[in-house]
């Protein structure tokens, strides 16, 4: 279990992303955080890199900062104060207005101290817990980090797992070309000597860059698909074009990959005989069109997840449960990694996916890794689901959440709504006790 971001806090002033986040995990006793990285190389002649930890191409949301991280000298970024703001309902973005936390954006060297503060966390049969860094990185930069960790490890002693993704690095051959052209790796000989380091990397497999590139192959811009073009692209299609992907990573002694297929469990509701969905949390008829298109692509997910599991060295699995960044009385919204902004969560079909992405114990099928905002709610819930009531979830492939989960009984599903309500430290207004604190239901 990953605290994704670090355990932040917003409302004791920890922000996502920070020393403070991570500290407040280990107090805690959660061992695992996901942070997400920044690759920046100082210039020639000694071409050395550093890696800080911030999550969107902008400083803005973040920080009191204005632009994009490139605009800034990494003399600047270490001296960059991390900043909590509110949310301002009438412009529907984050207040213009901040407040200065104690921390400073950090780079992957400022976490070796507090990994390994003494004291920091508890023992587990009386041997002291290993800790562990997820660090989620974009665009090249896992290929620059990779064979500086492939030959030499984390330039810190730090257990560091490096996340990346097949929008950048759709097969192996990609990603590997990507790391031999690297900067700062040492080109061709990148993988001609064993790995001095037990190298573990997670690989994110998005849907829609294989949609992209099947919609590419007939002709039309996928900036402009129209929602019968996507239906265009059958299940199979696209499980063919993913599968050949994966299979690519499959097939490696270099490292040991995590996959995380991103499924929310819409495509539990899909037909493929068919070809209609039902939402998989009630039933209904799903009517969306996109919507609809989502359900098949989805179950090719789901399909794909679980051939892998039945190989004969099945590899292990990730998942995030996924959280609004902002949500208020009215509504829950989610801010952009492009630009800071953040945009509603649609109620109605459009939004099924996104809520389906946040119940905590997931659906179908389970996974080995699990990044969540609230891995407290996260452990508690597959708690019930698994351990207590012992449901069976293959089950989910035929029966409607709700009612696969009401066989738990009413105790169950009171422990599992409860751990799905508001998530506090993103909740920015709602009816107040007499001491400012925002009430929410038990």
């Amino acid at each position: 279990m990953f605290c994704h971001r670090g355990l932040y806090d917003r409302a004791k002033g920890y922000p996502e992303n920070s020393l403070l986040a991570v500290e407040n995990g280990l107090r805690h006793g959660m061992w695992f955080h996901e942070l997400d990285g920044n690759i920046r190389q100082q210039p020639s002649p000694y071409r050395k890199w550093q890696l800080f930890i911030a999550h969107d191409r902008v400083a803005g949301r973040v920080t009191s900062k204005k632009g994009t991280w490139s605009t800034y000298k990494l003399s600047s970024i270490m001296e960059t104060a991390l900043v909590t703001r509110r949310f301002d309902p009438e412009r529907q973005t984050f207040a213009t207005s901040y407040l200065n936390t104690t921390d400073k954006v950090p780079f992957l060297g400022d976490l070796d101290p507090v990994f390994h503060e003494p004291g920091a966390g508890i023992k587990l049969y009386g041997v002291p817990t290993s800790k562990w860094l997820q660090v989620d990185l974009r665009g090249s930069d896992l290929a620059e980090a990779l064979t500086v960790f492939y030959h030499k490890g984390p330039p810190h002693d730090i257990n560091v797992i490096l996340k990346g993704y097949n929008v950048e690095f759709p097969t192996l051959q990609h990603l590997m070309t990507a790391a031999k052209r690297s900067g700062i790796g040492f080109g061709d000989l990148a993988f001609s000597l064993p790995s001095a380091y037990p190298y573990i990397a997670i690989m994110v497999f998005y849907p829609y860059p294989v949609v992209n590139s099947l919609l590419r192959a007939r002709g039309i811009n996928p900036d402009h698909a129209t929602d019968a073009q996507k239906l265009s692209i059958s299940y199979r299609d696209f499980y063919a074009a993913l599968w050949s992907q994966v299979q690519t990573f499959v097939d490696t002694n270099l490292f040991q990959f995590i996959f995380e297929i991103v499924h929310s469990g819409l495509g539990l509701g899909y037909n493929i005989q068919t070809g209609k969905a039902v939402n998989p949390l009630d039933g209904t008829a799903i009517k969306d069109d996109n919507v609809l298109f989502e359900s098949r692509i989805d179950r090719a997910m789901i399909d794909i997840s679980l051939a892998l599991r039945q190989t004969p060295h099945p590899p292990y699995f990730g998942s995030c449960t996924r959280l609004c960044d902002v949500r208020t009385s009215k509504e829950e919204m989610t801010a952009s990694y492009k630009d800071g902004h953040i945009y509603v969560v649609p109620k109605d079909e459009r939004g099924l996916n996104r809520k389906i992405r946040g119940i905590h114990g997931g659906l179908y099928p389970q996974s080995d890794v699990v990044v969540a905002d609230d891995p407290f709610a996260e452990i508690a819930a597959r708690t019930w689901i698994d351990e207590y009531a012992k449901l069976d979830r293959r089950q989910l492939l035929t029966m409607p959440y709700n009612r696969w989960l009401a066989q738990a009984g009413q105790t169950v599903v009171t422990a599992v709504n409860s751990l799905n309500g508001p998530f506090m430290p993103n909740t920015f207004d709602g009816p107040m006790d007499n001491d400012g604190n925002i009430l929410v239901p038990h």
